[in-house]
């Protein structure tokens, strides 16, 4: 590597949600080891925002900042083509891969990114893995996972299961904790969303078609809580649902807008803030890691059972709550759901919730970016 090792930090996506799960180790590794060269690289003006709300955290931080630049003409096609295919991730690799041959490393969030490879210029890139999310899909353990140099777990639950069924190397695999909570828990995130102080619950479907509980239940789901006054919800699906409409099958939701019941986002930065999972009693979902992330503080869960997986490993998360086949169900798993949350599930969540996030008096940011250093004295 050069005598000064450029590290980039790489968010290459059409929303700002995998952000908080790199963007803070950039800002601590640029404090912990100043001799390196941090730069961080956004694809879009949203991600730079959320960039910059992150480093307002982190006084003194020595990231610089860059922008993957594409044609505006370019940008104007794929920008066209995202209700039906990301194109503009595509794009941007293609149209930035002469700024990342100043790079020695690229810690990215995701694995589309090992695609930099694949450009004769970055053959040899060193490709370093944050997650962003930290749930039990298969999507998480396929064999592309394989290819990162160094991958930074959020808990013994991923590493393990990488290990195991990949066969990666134990010393690619670094337990650091999960970096989203050092900034959350700084950010002011609390808001009153409802009049009355009815149960809130949070319906968050995945965007994933096979997956997703959104297509066959959804406009059911907000109908049965439209039309009832006993609970307030919150509907924010994954920002990947609405943002690619005609591929997962959004729907127009104008009938819902300004129910006194309702709160409905289909995409701002509170829906991968934590904002909405602090802020519910309920959580209602499917597949998607963030109700790891709303069992950090244990209360009841409940999922819709799409019947899309029979792997038990990727559907680790629905011994949290109950599980419901039909809306039918909906209305008794509600009226139960505290009492067997306490019962029940409680003691399960505390037990996945220790597997899943590795947490310690250091916090994630400061091991993840110990992690980093350490790989690059041994590389």
């Amino acid at each position: 590597m050069r005598s000064t090792t450029r590290i980039a930090f790489f968010f290459n996506h059409v929303a700002a949600h995998q952000v908080y799960h790199g963007a803070p180790l950039a800002f601590q590794l640029s404090l912990m080891a100043p001799h390196l060269r941090v730069v961080i690289i956004s694809a879009s003006l949203a991600i730079e925002e959320t960039v910059h709300r992150i480093a307002r955290l982190y006084p003194g931080h020595r990231v610089s900042f860059a922008r993957a630049h594409v044609p505006w003409l370019v940008r104007v096609v794929t920008s066209a083509m995202r209700p039906v295919k990301l194109a503009e991730k595509d794009a941007i690799r293609w149209f930035s891969r002469r700024l990342f041959r100043k790079f020695d490393v690229v810690v990215v969030p995701e694995a589309n990114s090992l695609k930099l490879r694949g450009f004769p210029e970055l053959s040899n890139l060193k490709l370093v893995y944050t997650h962003h999310g930290a749930g039990d899909r298969s999507i998480g353990f396929d064999e592309r996972h394989k290819e990162f140099d160094l991958i930074l777990c959020p808990g013994s639950k991923i590493r393990d299961r990488l290990a195991g069924e990949l066969g990666i190397p134990v010393n690619r695999l670094a337990v650091t904790g999960y970096p989203k909570f050092d900034v959350v828990d700084q950010l002011d995130v609390g808001q009153q969303f409802f009049k009355d102080d009815k149960p809130v619950v949070l319906y968050n479907p995945h965007f994933s078609n096979r997956e997703s509980s959104w297509r066959q239940f959804g406009m059911q789901v907000l109908e049965f809580f439209a039309d009832q006054d006993e609970y307030n919800l919150i509907f924010a699906p994954h920002v990947l649902l609405y943002a690619r409409g005609l591929r997962h099958g959004a729907r127009s939701l104008r009938r819902f807008f300004g129910h006194p019941r309702l709160h409905v986002d289909t995409g701002s930065t509170a829906s991968f803030d934590m904002t909405y999972t602090r802020a519910a009693d309920i959580y209602l979902g499917d597949v998607s890691s963030q109700v790891y992330e709303f069992v950090r503080c244990e209360r009841p869960c409940i999922f819709i059972d799409a019947g899309a997986s029979e792997d038990p490993a990727n559907r680790v998360h629905q011994r949290m709550g109950e599980v419901i086949g039909s809306l039918q169900d909906l209305p008794e798993a509600l009226a139960s759901a505290a009492d067997k949350h306490q019962r029940i599930y409680c003691s399960v969540q505390r037990e996945l919730l220790r597997s899943t996030f590795d947490e310690a008096d250091v916090p994630a940011t400061e091991r993840g970016a110990r992690a980093i250093i350490e790989w690059l004295e041994d590389a």
